[in-house]
């Protein structure tokens, strides 16, 4: 499993480009965490909106939106309930389980894979900072659950 992290400036671009995705029927929305409403009656307005809502709170951070792409090895058959419960391990071990986020399951490459779009502005305006401590912990927290969840090393 490898992740990569990428802070963006743009929230609107990162999240259209997954709904773009689910209108092609090349990507399916797994889940949202940390929104009132249950993921099944949630629309692709409602999910945006919840994010906008976290960036307003800090109008002089630049970075709204982190986009978080976790791929699997080629040989690994990774079922949606798979990908939920090793994503939302991921994101409670970065720091990210109080945040609100999206993932979306991607079906247009070779590799299994799914991305994450989550805000790094916390509740009271305050910002969890994507540095290269960070980064170092992703690969770490990435290596624990291919042990975990018993998945191919690639």
């Amino acid at each position: 499993m490898v992740a990569m992290i990428h802070t963006i400036r743009g929230l609107y671009n990162a999240f259209r480009y997954n709904e773009r995705k689910i209108d092609n029927d090349k990507a399916s929305f797994l889940y949202a965490m940390n929104f009132a409403t249950p993921d099944d009656t949630l629309t692709a307005r409602q999910r945006l909106r919840r994010l906008e809502e976290r960036a307003r709170l800090n109008h002089r951070v630049r970075v709204t939106c982190v986009s978080i792409k976790l791929t699997f090895d080629l040989a690994e058959e990774l079922d949606a309930d798979l990908l939920t419960k090793v994503s939302k391990s991921y994101m409670e071990r970065m720091g990210f389980a109080d945040q609100p986020y999206l993932a979306y399951e991607h079906k247009d490459a070779p590799t299994p894979h799914l991305h994450i779009l989550v805000s790094p502005i916390c509740r009271d305006g305050t910002v969890i900072p994507i540095n290269l401590r960070k980064k170092e912990l992703s690969k770490q927290t990435t290596q624990e659950l291919e042990r975990e969840f018993d998945l191919e090393i690639p």
